[in-house]
């Protein structure tokens, strides 16, 4: 057992030697050249697009008649790279009409993505795009069954995600997805396979300013959501394993020690916050603060005396980490313990007043429509599962963050009770 140890041990410290100077030399070569290249560089950064503006997108060079001004070129390129069509020639003929929509209502109104309909050939393309949102119940059932009304079964759906994985059992069975499937209805797509075509994008776009966009959504692509590195890092990472296949056997345990990591990382930056607000006397139970990759943690905050949360008319503020939240993965929220058309008018009006005064302060982030909010204020955080960050936090090097976000959470109550009081008053 020993032994194995002492071997397992001596692989892993030559293989991380030796990579550590050939990737030493890689980044060399990266800083040289960066000036001229700027790898990392992406103006769609600054946009943060989500699922709902990436479909958008889609959709813009889908549409004949948008203004990238290459007309059909797109569209045919699109119809050609997923064999979508026999008669693509009729389908882009001068005869027939593309209607492209996103979120295209159902009957029972659920949104599809995008959707291309040829009107003259009554036949459509759906396709359904899922980076971060989960599949709702009988979801991508109810859009074949809608396709199939509107077209008399001449429609495929396309369900798009970054590995072109299957829908949830929960939104299409096994059996009837592979009914659909055989029959020519429904399709997987991997965005591996979206980079493709946004290459052969690239050759049939005349514009160059357009041209430069299509780039930029490729490099967006592969980094942000494939999760790729830039300048062949992946691929050095390929052939090194190639000549150390030993080391292979030990990834899985390396994989285990990260997220073990991670989850110490995220206990520790809630903690540091919790002992930082216990100075003002603002609790927070940091075990309802858990780490997850998918919907969502939250812990209440209390603070000795305030109005939030005594009646049950207003909740306690809470602090939530949604790793696949629309807007911001972690931030402060108040909201009304009932729905806003259930209050009494007197209350109703000095809520809305509330809210009002809170958005004013805090100059927020405009939230969805769906939240019942009063104010959702973002909250300074480190990336939890970036191994940068990671490794800061094994250097000690992450303090400051959780000491901003403590302050962030005592302004935003301290202000929030301080106008609650005044509105109460007047």
């Amino acid at each position: 057992m020993q032994d194995d140890k002492a071997k397992t041990e001596s692989e892993l410290a030559n293989f991380f030697a030796g990579l550590d100077a050939r990737l030493n030399s890689l980044r060399e070569v990266r800083t040289t050249y960066d000036e001229q290249i700027a790898f990392n560089f992406n103006m769609l950064r600054f946009f943060n697009p989500g699922e709902t503006k990436i479909s958008k997108i889609l959709a813009f060079f889908l549409d004949p008649t948008e203004k990238h001004g290459q007309n059909s070129a797109f569209l045919r390129a699109f119809l050609e790279h997923f064999n979508l069509s026999e008669n693509i020639n009729t389908l882009l003929s001068a005869d027939e009409r593309a209607l492209v929509k996103c979120e295209d209502c159902t009957k029972d109104n659920r949104r599809i993505d995008i959707t291309v309909f040829f009107e003259h050939a009554k036949f459509a393309v759906g396709i359904e795009n899922k980076i971060d949102a989960k599949d709702q119940d009988n979801q991508v059932l109810d859009y074949c069954e809608d396709l199939e009304k509107k077209t008399s079964g001449n429609y495929i759906l396309l369900y798009l995600s970054p590995g072109g994985c299957e829908p949830s059992e929960n939104s299409i069975s096994k059996d009837t997805f592979k009914e659909f499937a055989e029959e020519k209805k429904i399709r997987l797509v991997s965005y591996k396979e979206v980079v493709e075509l946004l290459k052969q994008y690239e050759t049939v776009c005349r514009a160059d300013n357009v041209r430069g966009f299509i780039r930029q959504l490729q490099q967006y692509i592969k980094q942000d959501i494939l999760g790729e590195s830039f300048m062949g890092e992946t691929d050095f990472f390929e052939g090194y394993l190639r000549k150390h296949p030993e080391i292979v056997e030990h990834t899985d345990a390396l994989r285990r020690a990260i997220d073990s990591l991670t989850i110490k990382y995220f206990e520790a930056f809630w903690g540091k916050v919790a002992e930082r607000l216990k100075a003002e006397n603002i609790t927070m139970d940091v075990k309802g603060m858990q780490w997850c990759t998918s919907r969502y943690s939250c812990s209440d905050v209390e603070h000795s005396g305030s109005p939030f949360g005594v009646s049950g008319e207003l909740k306690k503020p809470a602090v939530f980490y949604e790793p696949k939240g629309e807007l911001f993965p972690v931030f402060i929220a108040i909201g009304l313990g009932m729905p806003r058309n259930s209050l009494d008018p007197g209350l109703k009006s000095k809520v809305e007043k509330l809210e009002e005064e809170l958005k004013a302060f805090f100059n927020e982030v405009e939230g969805p429509d769906k939240w019942t909010w009063c104010a959702v204020v973002p909250l300074p955080h480190p990336e939890f599962n970036d191994n940068k960050a990671i490794r800061e936090f094994l250097e000690n090097k992450d303090g400051i963050r959780a000491a901003k976000a403590a302050e962030e959470i005592i302004k935003y109550i301290k202000a929030a009770e301080s106008l609650w009081r005044e509105i109460q008053l007047q």
